[in-house]
């Protein structure tokens, strides 16, 4: 009986001492700090190296309704992270787009890329 106390809070340790906490800012804030608002359809996504050999993901959104900022029948999103061949980057505030998928996205502008 001992043991297996001991042994279930053994297994508790290493997912505590691994635990993060984020702070999502609200919607209002996302809204306010958005440089483009766009709903469209997911077209594709694709890795690849980049600058300084990271690893990026460009999606393609097809824009139905452009809510704020730019008025194209398409838009690039470009994240960091992604899976190139055997090496995969993944950032955990980045979302994940699935061809099909109809999105609301709130972008903001990194120089000549849009990102969210």
């Amino acid at each position: 009986m001992k043991r297996s106390i001991l042994a279930s809070l053994l297994l508790l340790v290493p997912a505590v001492l691994f635990a993060g906490s984020y702070i999502v800012p609200s919607d209002r804030e996302l809204i306010e700090s958005a440089d483009a608002i766009v709903i469209g359809d997911v077209l594709a996504s694709y890795s690849y190296y980049g600058e300084g050999g990271k690893i990026f993901t460009d999606t393609i959104l097809r824009v139905s309704e452009s809510v704020r900022g730019v008025n194209p029948s398409e838009v690039r999103i470009t994240e960091e992270g992604g899976v190139v061949g055997d090496r995969a980057v993944f950032v955990s505030t980045t979302p994940v787009y699935v061809p099909g998928q109809r999105v609301l996205a709130m972008l903001k502008q990194d120089g000549s890329r849009l990102t969210t």
